[in-house]
């Protein structure tokens, strides 16, 4: 089934209830909270005289988990996005709305539609908890404290946030990204 004139903006607008935005809204303000708590906690316990003492992990350690957390965190940026576009192609909305009303079809696109923004958030997560991992290792180590340098492992976490706002699904938003994509652009 082409989109054309049987599935319209229309359809969408009214499948996209307050409670479906609202579910989707829950989704991605978790994703990002999961982050800034965990970050939270890394500021804490840096703030705590416990990272002063001696650990086990060495910086070399540190250095080679901090080398590896960059590329790990670009390849979960370029995996995010090309994921989450892939899941709304036009020819793959196309064949998930096949034999459906227009209504049923739109919510089957909404679903794409949150799937799409799980997928997109979630390996930047995973890339932002390695880079938390990592400082939360140089603070209990007392390795931060000295180097502070190993902050940017942090710059993962920034990301995800700045992704989340950026991205973050308005009615309009999620309407506009399934017009899009129903076009194949």
């Amino acid at each position: 089934m082409p989109f054309t004139a049987p599935l319209a903006r229309t359809h969408l607008e009214h499948a996209l209830t307050d409670e479906n935005l609202r579910t989707t809204i829950i989704i991605r303000i978790a994703l990002m909270l999961g982050i800034v708590f965990f970050y939270s906690a890394v500021l804490l316990i840096y703030a705590l005289p416990l990272h002063r003492r001696a650990g086990m992990l060495d910086q070399e350690t540190l250095t080679l988990l901090s080398m590896v957390h960059v590329v790990f965190a670009a390849g979960a940026v370029f995996v995010a996005f090309f994921l989450s576009q892939r899941i709304l192609r036009k020819d793959l909305l196309e064949k998930a709305c096949s034999g459906k009303t227009p209504e049923d079809a739109a919510q089957v696109l909404l679903s794409l539609h949150r799937a799409s923004t799980i997928v997109m958030m979630a390996p930047l997560e995973g890339g932002a908890f390695f880079g938390g991992v990592i400082c939360m290792l140089a603070v209990t180590n007392g390795i931060l404290a000295e180097y502070p340098l190993y902050w940017l492992n942090a710059l993962s976490g920034i990301v995800v946030v700045m992704v989340g706002m950026i991205t973050f699904p308005t009615r309009e938003r999620i309407l506009a990204r399934l017009e899009a994509a129903m076009m194949g652009d």
